[in-house]
C-alpha cells in the first residue's frame, strides 16, 4: 500500500469525524438550551452524520470492488440532497437558537 493510499484511506474519515464533533457540540446545546433550535442541531447533525458514513461506505466500498459501478450516481446524488438538507437544519437550528439566547432590547451603538 502506498503512502497516497494510505492517506486517501484516513481522509475518508474526516467527515465522519466532523460529522460527529457537531453532533456532540448539538447534544451539548440540547442540555444546555432545550428547545425547538437545539432539536434542529441535532436532528441536522444527526442527518449529516449518517450521511457521511454512508457516503464514506460507498467510497470504500466502490475501491474494494464491494459494491457496482451501475447506479453510483444515483447513490452520491441522494446522499448529497439529503447531507444539504440535514446541513440547512443544523444551521436553522443554531439561527433558532441564537435568536432565543440573545434578547437585545436595545441597538448596541446607541450607548455611545
Amino acid at each position: 500500500m502506498s503512502d497516497l493510499s494510505v492517506f486517501t484511506e484516513l481522509f475518508q474519515l474526516v467527515w465522519p469525524l466532523l460529522s460527529v464533533f457537531a453532533l456532540i457540540i448539538s447534544l451539548k446545546a440540547k442540555q444546555r438550551h432545550p428547545g425547538q433550535g437545539s432539536s434542529l442541531m441535532v436532528a441536522g447533525s444527526t442527518i449529516t452524520l449518517l450521511m457521511s458514513i454512508f457516503h464514506t461506505t460507498m467510497n470504500i466500498g466502490m475501491r474494494y470492488d464491494w459494491l457496482g459501478f451501475e447506479n453510483v450516481t444515483m447513490y452520491y446524488t441522494f446522499t448529497n440532497i439529503i447531507s444539504v438538507l440535514g446541513q440547512v437544519l443544523f444551521l436553522m437550528g443554531l439561527l433558532t437558537m441564537i435568536n432565543s439566547i440573545s434578547t437585545v432590547d436595545e441597538v448596541p451603538m446607541s450607548k455611545y
